[in-house]
């Protein structure tokens, strides 16, 4: 079984794994290969299944909270919406791989961290 059978064929109706954390798990681990094998330095020395963990939690809430179906309108290129669940899968990867030290940063307190995320936000309402 190769990891792509984890998706419908093409054409196929099958709906996308709602909030199936099974489902979700295959399709993220096909987007943890896919990123750490374009990009090796971005996950080196990474434990995969904690990231695999965490990215599989954030696709359970952005699926359950409708964040993917507004994404989705902005990835849509006509691909079926379990090949545009895998892109944003991969997109997901990226973003925690990169951000990580500074989520743990906000999550721990971190005054200093936490006013860059307010000065970001001021300069996004104002402009």
């Amino acid at each position: 079984m190769n990891d792509m059978s984890i998706l419908p064929a093409p054409g196929a109706t099958h709906p996308l794994p709602a909030a199936d954390p099974h489902s979700l798990r295959g399709i993220v681990r096909l987007a943890w290969r896919r990123v750490t094998e374009a990009q090796p330095p971005l996950a080196a020395g990474a434990d995969a299944s904690r990231w695999i963990d965490a990215a599989v939690a954030v696709l359970i809430r952005n699926l359950s909270s409708g964040r993917f179906s507004t994404a989705k309108q902005f990835l849509d290129s006509g691909a079926p919406d379990e090949a545009l669940l895998l892109d944003y899968a991969e997109q997901v990867v990226i973003e925690l791989l990169a951000e990580w030290d500074r989520l743990a940063s906000l999550k721990e307190g971190d005054t200093a961290a936490w006013s860059v995320v307010i000065e970001r936000l001021e300069r996004l309402a104002y402009h």
